[in-house]
C-alpha cells in the first residue's frame, strides 16, 4: 500500500526513473492510495481508500481533493484518465464513476452491468472508449465516455479475478488476473478503406481538420487542426464572427449535439452551474457556450454580456475528398457543417475555441480549434467635440436628465450615471431597454450595452472606473440611446495620484542647488540656537 504521493525528476534527457521526490501538498494524510494516471506530465488523478480522489495540474507536486466525488467512503482501486479533461474511476461494490474536467467533479455512471462486483482496474484509450475489470472475471466496456458500460460477450477467464487492462486503443488491449490469466481483445481489420454503412462496429464522431473562421463576411482565415501554430485572430467590439466546421459519424443522424465553447476564465462564483464544467486545458471555464441540437432546441449561454449568439447554418453534404483526416471513410457518407455565429458585444481577453461532438451513442469527441480569439474595443472615426448634456432638474418630468455621481473619477471609483426619461417618450408596457456606450478618449468603445429603465422613467447605471480598462487619462462619453432620445455625457477620468514622479526632471545643477539651500537652512537655525 502506497502511504504517500511522490513524483519523479529526472535529472537530465537521458535520466531513468531513479530519483523521486515527496509531493508538497497531497490533502490525503496517512490514506492507502491504490491507483494513478497521468495523462501528461502536468495532469492526473490518485485514488485510494475511503473515497479518496485527488487530482494534479503541476506533475505531481501539489494534489487537490476533487469536489465532488460520488462515491461516499467506497475503497477507490483503479483510475485512468485518457486525457486532462477525461477519465474513469473504479472501486468496491461495482463503483464508477466518470469525469470530463479533470476530476473536479465525478458522475455515477448511468449503466454499469456489474452490481455489487469489485471493479480493480480501468483503461480508457481515449475520451469515449475503455475497459474495465474486476472479481469474478467481469469484464466490461464503454463507448461514451464511462456514462454506460456493457458486458464483454466472450471472455474466456472463468470466474477468475481480473486485476488490470490495458487498452491500446478503442479495440486492442490486454487484460490480466488470477492464476496466471492473460487475455487480449483485437478489432476486425480490412484492407478495404471503405467500410459500408450498416457495419455493426461503431465509430466515435469525428471533425475534419479544416476549420474556417471569418469576420464580419470579408475577412478570411483557413486554419488546419494540423497546424504547428496556433493563430491569434483579433476582433473589435461590435464585429460578427464565423466559425465553419466539418463533422461525420457513422451516419450524418446520428449526431445529437456539437458544442461551442470559448471566452475562457476562471470559474466566477454566479455561472449557471449547468455550463460550469466546461473546462479548457487550462482548467478555465467557458463563459459562453452554444450547444446545437439536431432533435431538440439548442441551448445557448453567455455570462457578462460579452457575446450574443446568432442561430447556426447547417448543410449535409457527400463528404468531399479534399479533407486531411477522413477517419474511416463510409460508403456514400455525409459530413454535416456547421457555422457557429458569435456577435462580440464586449471586450474579450485571448482565449481558446473548443468543440465538443456527441453522437446518438453518446461517444464523444473532443477537440480544440487550432487558433485564439480576441476581442479589442471599437475604433470610432474621431467626431467633432462632444458638449456635455445641460443637466435639468430631475424632478420635472416632461424634460429628459441625465447625470453622475462624480465630477472625476480616478482608479476604483464607482461610477454613476442616473436620470430620468420623459413621459412623453416613455411606455412602461413597451419593454424597450435603454441602450449605452463608453467611449475613450481615442474613440474606442470600451463597454456596450443595455439595462432596463424603471416603471416611472427613471435610470441608474453603475460601474467601476479601473485602469485595466480606462487607459488613458482625459474625457470619456457615455452615450445613451433610447427611442428618439440619444445623449452624451461627458466623463473625466484622472489618475495621476497613482502615476510615478518624474526623476529625470531634475538636472545636477537643481540637485546641488537644493542641498546648497537645505544646508544654509540648516546653519542658520544652529547659529540661532547658539
Amino acid at each position: 500500500m502506497i502511504l504517500s504521493l511522490g513524483f519523479h525528476v529526472p535529472s537530465d534527457a537521458f535520466a531513468t526513473v531513479d530519483t523521486w521526490t515527496d509531493a508538497t501538498t497531497t490533502n490525503v494524510g496517512g490514506t492507502h492510495m491504490y491507483g494513478v494516471s497521468m495523462s501528461d506530465a502536468s495532469n492526473g488523478v490518485a485514488v485510494g481508500y475511503a473515497g479518496e480522489i485527488v487530482f494534479t495540474t503541476n506533475g505531481g507536486v501539489d494534489w487537490t481533493d476533487a469536489t465532488t466525488t460520488n462515491v461516499g467512503f467506497t475503497r477507490m482501486l483503479g483510475v485512468s484518465m485518457s486525457d486532462a479533461s477525461n477519465g474513469v474511476a473504479v472501486g468496491r461494490s461495482g463503483t464508477i464513476v466518470f469525469t470530463t474536467n479533470g476530476g473536479v467533479v465525478w458522475t455515477d455512471a448511468t449503466t454499469t452491468n456489474v452490481d455489487n462486483t469489485y471493479m480493480w482496474g480501468v483503461s480508457m484509450s481515449d475520451a469515449s472508449n475503455g475497459v474495465a475489470v474486476g472479481k469474478s472475471g467481469q469484464i466490461v466496456f464503454t463507448t461514451n465516455g464511462g456514462v454506460d458500460w456493457t458486458d464483454a460477450t466472450t471472455t474466456n477467464v472463468g470466474s477468475n479475478y481480473m486485476h488490470g487492462v490495458s487498452m491500446s486503443d478503442a479495440g486492442n488491449g490486454v487484460s490480466v488476473g488470477d492464476s496466471g490469466q492473460i487475455v487480449f481483445t483485437v478489432t476486425v481489420s480490412s484492407e478495404d478503406t471503405t467500410t459500408k454503412s450498416n457495419s455493426t462496429i461503431m465509430y466515435p464522431p469525428h471533425i475534419h481538420d479544416e476549420v474556417t473562421v471569418s469576420i464580419n463576411s470579408n475577412e478570411e482565415f483557413n486554419l488546419n487542426l494540423k497546424d504547428k501554430e496556433i493563430a491569434k485572430i483579433t476582433s473589435r467590439v461590435g464585429d460578427t464572427v464565423d466559425i465553419t466546421i466539418s463533422v461525420v459519424d457513422d451516419e450524418t443522424s446520428f449526431i445529437s449535439q456539437i458544442k461551442l465553447m470559448t471566452n475562457f476564465a476562471k470559474k466566477p462564483s454566479g455561472i449557471n452551474s449547468y455550463f460550469a464544467t466546461n473546462y479548457n486545458d487550462y482548467r478555465q471555464v467557458g463563459l459562453s457556450v452554444y450547444e446545437w441540437y439536431q432533435y431538440k432546441d439548442d441551448i445557448k449561454y453567455d455570462y457578462g454580456g460579452t457575446i450574443s449568439w446568432n442561430e447556426p447554418s447547417i448543410m449535409i453534404r457527400e463528404t468531399l475528398t479534399n479533407h486531411g483526416n477522413v477517419g474511416r471513410l463510409l460508403f456514400n457518407e455525409e459530413e454535416l457543417i456547421i457555422v457557429f455565429s458569435l456577435n462580440m458585444n464586449n471586450v474579450m481577453d485571448e482565449t481558446q475555441i473548443l468543440t465538443k461532438i456527441m453522437d446518438s451513442t453518446y461517444m464523444v469527441k473532443r477537440s480544440v480549434l487550432p487558433f485564439t480569439l480576441e476581442t479589442l474595443p471599437k475604433i470610432i472615426e474621431k467626431s467633432e467635440e462632444i458638449a456635455e448634456n445641460p443637466i435639468i432638474s430631475e424632478n420635472n418630468e416632461s424634460e429628459f436628465s441625465i447625470k453622475s455621481n462624480k465630477p472625476m473619477y480616478e482608479n476604483g471609483n464607482k461610477v454613476v450615471i442616473t436620470g430620468n426619461i420623459p413621459a412623453d417618450s416613455f411606455d412602461p408596457k413597451a419593454g424597450e431597454n435603454i441602450k449605452f456606450s463608453i467611449t475613450s478618449p481615442e474613440n474606442e468603445i470600451i463597454l456596450t450595452g443595455q439595462f432596463a429603465p424603471q416603471l416611472d422613467g427613471s435610470f441608474i447605471f453603475e460601474t467601476f472606473a479601473m485602469d485595466s480598462t480606462w487607459k488613458t487619462d482625459g474625457n470619456y462619453t457615455f452615450n445613451l440611446n433610447f427611442g428618439l432620445i440619444d445623449s452624451n455625457l461627458v466623463i473625466s477620468y484622472d489618475n495621476l495620484q497613482f502615476e510615478n514622479v518624474d526623476l529625470e526632471t531634475r538636472t545636477d545643477e537643481k540637485v546641488v542647488e537644493q542641498l546648497l539651500h537645505h544646508q544654509l537652512l540648516h546653519h542658520q537655525l544652529l547659529h540661532h540656537q547658539l
